[in-house]
């Protein structure tokens, strides 16, 4: 019997400047999911095939739907993990390539835009294991994905875009809103977020020490984790200190997009699926 697999092309995991490469392909078997049996990474990151149980009977909608969710679920994992590779850019694209002895056709079904982000260095971050994709892949939350799919979209919108800086303000602004909500409070606001990041950001491998910072307005001294501090710099400028550098890279992006899918993950959620 010929074996039902869908091919999904993977782009946003890396750009022609820098890329992740592990050194061979990885292929993981599932033992209890009702419809993917196996699913394979290529050692770039760059297509995922998943194969599904040959008994299956359900149409398309549902086989791409599931898949898609399955497979969103582990571009979360590449998102959350990325303390080991933060300094690549991670905008993650999926592409429905093709598929095989679904219904005899082959489609291509666009999920997400492609995104362009560019760098001055060019290099690769290889690994000599699959210590990293496991961490994508085993233990797959996919339940709690599909429950919060909507916040999760609106994760991946705002990685699209080639400006870093809004990119980055629109990522502290949604972390504002998400640590509001896990709160319970009726505003945001910059302490709750401070205090969130400096219990939380040691999950994801991010290690944070709070700083001073004087704020002019106020006449007062605060204490910012690097997150905030950046924030603050870029939306309130000290024009009488012309020395004052704002280093905006893509490991400090990288971090802050790690820590708003714990955020995400911290909400509670109704079942909508």
């Amino acid at each position: 019997m010929n074996e039902k697999y869908i091919v999904i092309n993977v782009k946003g995991i890396g750009d022609n400047n820098s890329k992740l490469k592990f050194y061979d392909d990885y292929e993981h078997i599932l033992d209890n999911d009702s419809y993917i049996k196996k699913i394979m990474i290529n050692s770039t990151v760059s297509e995922i095939i998943v194969y599904l149980h040959d008994y299956l009977k359900v149409d398309n909608r549902d086989i791409l739907t599931y898949i898609m969710d399955y497979i969103g679920s582990i571009m979360i994992a590449i998102l959350k993990n990325c303390y080991t590779y933060s300094s690549i850019m991670l905008s993650p694209t999926l592409t429905i390539s093709r598929y095989y002895n679904l219904d005899g056709k082959k489609k291509s079904y666009l999920i997400k835009d492609k995104i362009n982000v560019t760098d001055n260095l060019t290099y690769d971050i290889s690994f000599n294991s699959h210590d990293v994709i496991d961490k994508w892949v085993l233990n797959i939350p996919i339940d709690d994905y599909r429950k919060k799919r909507n916040r999760y979209d609106i994760l991946f919108l705002l990685l699209h875009g080639n400006n870093t800086v809004q990119k980055y303000m629109a990522l502290y602004a949604y972390l504002m809103s998400l640590v509001k909500e896990i709160n319970n409070k009726s505003r945001e606001g910059q302490k709750q977020v401070i205090e969130y990041i400096n219990k939380n950001a040691n999950r994801v491998g991010i290690s944070i020490e709070l700083n001073d910072r004087y704020n002019s307005l106020k006449n007062q001294v605060s204490k910012e984790d690097k997150f905030t501090l950046l924030r603050n710099k870029i939306a309130h400028p000290d024009i009488k200190n012309d020395d004052e550098k704002v280093n905006l890279n893509m490991n400090i992006l990288n971090e802050l997009v790690a820590i708003v899918c714990c955020a995400i993950g911290d909400i509670e959620e109704e079942t909508t699926y």
